[in-house]
């Protein structure tokens, strides 16, 4: 992809992404403010982005890129719904970086059809939600919340 800003990601150790910085950025206010802190210090290189304590992990990452790189769209279901809603809580899609595509009203929007799914799917989601916040609480009782950034390479 010419012109295209090369940012790898590791998602708490357990994949790393390579993607578009100016995509994802587009939607995400956490990754925003971090690369016009980059920005201004005059570092525009190929960025690496270490996330520890990432909702919903590996997982929760593709589909909030997947978001990004579909330009705000996404099938939300009863089963993908509260990842996605952790992982845009996290990645601070909820300011005007993106008026009309934000994912955390998106993910709000299917919330409140919850009475149209059927008896599994809130069973589902909200045993997704018990994992992803018994894993929140054991990591936040070992580490700190940290986001780390590394530069390096060539010009981006």
């Amino acid at each position: 992809m010419e012109g295209a800003c090369v940012l790898e990601v590791d998602v708490n150790g357990e994949a790393k992404f390579f993607v578009d910085k100016k995509v994802l950025s587009a939607f995400s206010g956490r990754l925003s403010k971090l690369f016009r802190k980059v920005s201004e210090t005059g570092d525009s290189k190929t960025l690496k982005v270490i996330f520890h304590d990432l909702p919903g992990g590996s997982e929760a990452f593709e589909l909030m890129s997947r978001f990004c790189y579909n330009n705000g769209s996404i099938q939300i279901t009863p089963i993908n719904t509260c990842l996605l809603h952790f992982v845009a809580h996290f990645m601070e899609m909820t300011n005007n970086f993106s008026s009309s595509h934000k994912l955390i009203t998106q993910t709000e929007e299917s919330l409140e059809c919850i009475t149209y799914w059927t008896w599994s799917e809130p069973l589902t989601a909200f045993k997704q939600c018990q994992s992803i916040g018994e894993a929140l609480q054991i990591r936040k009782t070992t580490t700190t919340l940290h986001v780390g950034l590394q530069i390096s390479g060539s010009e981006c």
